[in-house]
């Protein structure tokens, strides 16, 4: 009897459990808003055939833990989309059928990301224009919080600012930053981190003025950039001297590992105070600067590197590949040779550089 009691007992107590966590599921339940390029704003936006047209308003509509899922299509926006909660807004099927395109002449960046568990995936963001010398917003992504993956961002253009901007304690993760155009002269740059991550990224075939950078500019704070390729970057104007990779001297303790910075026409990379270069490979960065046309440092590490065969000039021999006005370097291949426990200067023998393989 007591038995039977006990267990009708325990059957209402899992009864009352199960009633309480599907209450809790509910209050918590994620709602997707979906939107095509066919869909309509005055629908409800909860299935494919009641989507939204515009990802703006699906964005407006979403609350905390909500999905905007959105269909290929080119989607024409006149203002800057902006994710300020914790939404995930992404793409069914990537960034090549998944294209977000400024149609105004006014000056905005494409996307802004504000809150620390937003995430944009699998978009295209081009043609944007950042306003002038503005470092809170960018041409292409701005990642004030938040999270961008498998993103592209082409043919923006920014003065003195960015096409993607890397905050603390952000992570812009599998994107391409291709053929974008900085047009300033200060400090810019297509990619412009102050502190953040920037991983498993391309950053190519972009172009940018005298006094930014041609390819990654980190001006203050912490950052790492970990497995990106980062080449072809070019000055706007030919003969102007730029640096692929410059970190000012307020870059404080970055991280660089495992990246390949190569066939830029400017200067490899610059580092300074402690920042940390590890296990990259620095080759054919074509500029005349005379000093450091691989890697020119004033402080910081690298450790397990190969530098070789920047500059101009066809002879290895003659080439500046690294200035040294402080820090060290261990365990590297550099021609010609710099001194430091476990250096070589020998042919690191690429297996196609011609054809983009460093191996």
């Amino acid at each position: 009897m007591t038995y039977r009691f006990m267990n009708g007992y325990r059957k209402f107590r899992a009864m009352l459990m199960l009633a309480a966590w599907l209450g809790a599921a509910g209050a918590f339940a994620q709602t997707n808003w979906y939107v095509t390029t066919n869909g309509s704003d005055s629908a409800d936006g909860q299935t494919w055939g009641t989507a939204f047209v515009s990802i703006s308003n699906a964005i407006a509509h979403a609350v905390g833990g909500d999905r905007v899922v959105v269909s290929n299509g080119t989607y024409n926006i006149t203002n800057m989309l902006q994710i300020a909660t914790n939404i995930t807004v992404e793409s069914v099927n990537g960034p090549a059928v998944t294209i977000v395109n400024r149609s105004t002449s006014d000056r905005f960046g494409i996307f802004r990301l504000n809150h620390t568990n937003a995430l944009l995936s699998g978009f295209t963001a081009t043609n944007g224009y950042g306003p002038y010398y503005d470092w809170t917003n960018a041409s292409g992504i701005f990642l004030s919080k938040g999270t961008a993956s498998n993103c592209v961002i082409a043919g923006c253009t920014s003065d003195r600012a960015s096409s993607l901007g890397v905050e603390a304690g952000t992570l812009a993760t599998d994107c391409v930053i291709e053929n974008n155009t900085e047009a300033g002269n200060y400090t810019g740059g297509p990619v412009r981190m102050n502190q953040g991550t920037l991983q498993r990224c391309i950053i190519r075939s972009n172009r940018a003025n005298p006094g930014g950078a041609a390819a990654i500019s980190i001006y203050n704070g912490t950052a790492t950039i970990r497995s990106c390729v980062i080449s072809n970057n070019s000055p706007v104007s030919a003969g102007s001297i730029l640096t692929a990779v410059d970190i000012y001297s307020g870059g404080g303790s970055c991280t660089i590992e495992n990246c390949l910075i190569v066939d830029n026409r400017a200067r490899g990379i610059t580092i300074a105070s402690s920042t940390q270069l590890r296990n990259c490979t620095i080759a054919n960065n074509r500029v005349t600067t005379g000093q450091g046309d691989g890697l020119y440092m004033t402080g910081g590490g690298v450790t397990n590197c190969i530098i070789y065969g920047n500059g101009m000039d066809p002879y290895v021999a003659n080439q500046t590949n690294v200035t040294m006005a402080g820090g060290s370097i261990g365990y590297s291949c550099v021609y010609p040779a710099v001194s430091g426990p476990g250096n070589t200067n020998a042919d690191p023998r690429f297996t196609n550089p011609a054809g983009g393989d460093y191996s």
